[in-house]
């Protein structure tokens, strides 16, 4: 069920609102980053809360999926036209996005649900 809310072109920001966020794509770029040490790609779901700001960075845990390189192409349609229908593949690539101060900068790991 598609939203009426204008898509981003981001990779892995699915809403323009989202996308036009400064603050939350400084944020959101370090997600990306660190998920591509691991050969994956972050898709955002939701926010989770346990927010902060770490050297002027407002970061704020997330949920999503942690998805391979390789498998982009295949999720990322599937994602944008209604994360609901994400198939069972993909269902254990769920993570949260969890942040922490790590001496005045901004650590991502991501943990299992």
């Amino acid at each position: 069920m598609r939203t009426t809310e204008e898509l981003s072109d981001a990779l892995g920001i699915r809403f323009k609102s989202d996308s036009d966020d400064a603050e939350f794509m400084r944020f959101f770029e370090i997600v990306q980053g660190s998920a591509s040490k691991l050969g994956k790609v972050y898709f955002l779901d939701c926010g989770e809360n346990h927010d902060g700001i770490v050297g002027g960075i407002h970061c704020e845990e997330t949920s999503g999926w942690l998805i391979d390189k390789d498998d982009a192409d295949e999720f990322e349609p599937i994602w944008r036209n209604d994360p609901n229908d994400v198939p069972d593949k993909f269902m254990d690539d769920m993570r949260l996005a969890d942040w922490e101060d790590d001496g005045g900068n901004v650590s991502v790991s991501f943990l299992e649900f």
